[in-house]
C-alpha cells in the first residue's frame, strides 16, 4: 500500500529530485547527483520502513544501519587481535554523518518548496561529529609513551616478522610523514661507513597508490638522519629478504615498508598509519597526547 513508502511515494512527485537539479548552493553537478542519489537509495528507503511518523529514534536508527555498512564496505576493518579498528570505525561515523546533513539540505529544501506533500518534520543531525586521529597528530609524547611505543614496534620486527613496523618504527624515532615513511627503497639509506649513522634524503611519498616525487609541502623535500637503531633494522630487513631468497641487486630496489602481500611492492599509507595509532595506544596513548 501506498502508506507503506510514504516518503518515497512523496519525493517521486518532485522533478527537481528525479533529475538532479535542486538548487543547492555550493554544489556541482556530481556532487548534487551523488548525493541525491545517496538520499534517494540509501536514506529514504529505511524512512519508508518507519512511515511518516517517523521519530529521532528511528533517524537514530538508520543512521547506525548506515554507519555499520560503511565500516562493512571500507578497508582495514579489524585490528591484529581481531578487535574493530577504532579509526575505520570513526571514519565511517563521519562518513556517514556528512551524508545525514546533506540530507536535512535535500529534504528541507523540498519540504519547504512543496508543503502540499505533507512531508513531517525530520531531524538528520543525529551523529555527533568523531575526531580521527592520525600518527602525524601526535604532538606531545611523554618519556614513557615514546619508550613503550619505540619497544613495541621494535618486537614487532624482530620477534613476529611485522615489516610493516619498520615504517611505524622509522617516523617514530626519525621523523618522516606516513606517506613519505612508506617510500625509500632499501638502497636509498646512505648508511656511513665509519659511523654506526645513516642519512635518508626524503624526496618521494606514496600517493594513489604510486610511489611520487613530490613530497606534502614544498619544505618536505629534506633529508633526515638515520639513528644507529634505525640502521640495525634496515641491516635486519636486508639480511631476512637475503633469507629468502633474494638477490643483493634485487634487495637494492625493494621497499623498506613491503606490502603485506609482495615483498617487492608499496604498503598503502592509510595501513601504516592505522598501524601506528594501534602503537600509541597499545603504549598508553590516550586523547589528550593526540591533540
Amino acid at each position: 500500500p501506498d502508506s507503506d513508502h510514504f516518503f518515497s511515494n512523496a519525493l517521486k512527485k518532485c522533478q527537481e529530485l528525479q533529475d538532479h537539479s535542486i538548487p543547492i548552493p555550493s554544489w556541482g553537478p556530481s556532487t548534487r547527483k551523488q548525493n541525491i542519489n545517496y538520499f534517494l537509495h540509501s536514506i529514504v528507503p529505511r524512512m519508508d520502513l518507519c512511515g511518516k511518523d517517523i521519530t529521532t529514534e528511528d533517524i537514530e536508527k538508520i543512521a547506525v544501519s548506515l554507519t555499520e555498512r560503511a565500516f562493512n564496505n571500507g578497508r582495514t576493518k579489524y585490528c591484529a587481535d581481531g578487535s574493530k579498528n577504532s579509526k575505520a570505525i570513526n571514519t565511517s561515523k563521519n562518513t556517514v554523518r556528512e551524508r545525514m546533513r546533506d540530507a536535512q539540505r535535500i529534504y528541507d529544501w523540498v519540504r519547504n518548496t512543496y508543503p502540499e506533500f505533507d512531508l513531517p518534520k525530520v531531524d538528520f543531525a543525529v551523529i555527533a561529529k568523531t575526531k580521527v586521529y592520525h600518527p602525524e597528530q601526535l604532538r606531545v609524547l611523554s618519556t614513557e609513551i615514546y619508550i613503550k611505543s619505540a619497544a613495541i614496534a621494535w618486537h614487532l620486527i624482530l620477534e613476529e616478522d611485522v615489516f610493516l613496523a619498520n615504517g611505524a618504527y622509522l617516523m617514530l624515532r626519525n621523523g618522516p610523514r606516513t606517506a613519505e615513511a612508506a617510500a625509500p627503497l632499501l638502497n636509498e639509506f646512505d648508511l656511513f661507513d665509519d659511523s654506526p649513522y645513516g642519512v635518508y634524503h626524503i624526496d618521494h611519498q606514496i600517493k594513489g597508490g604510486k610511489r611520487v616525487k613530490y613530497t606534502k609541502t614544498t619544505a618536505g623535500d629534506r633529508p633526515i638522519p638515520i639513528t644507529s637503531d634505525t640502521r640495525y633494522l634496515i641491516e635486519h630487513h636486508r639480511a631476512r629478504l637475503l633469507s629468502f631468497g633474494y638477490s643483493v641487486e634485487e634487495i637494492d630496489t625493494m621497499p623498506f615498508v613491503p606490502n603485506l602481500n609482495d615483498l617487492t611492492g608499496h604498503i598503502n599509507p592509510s595501513l601504516l598509519s592505522a598501524l601506528c595509532v594501534d602503537i600509541f595506544r597499545a603504549a598508553g596513548a590516550t586523547p589528550e597526547y593526540l591533540e
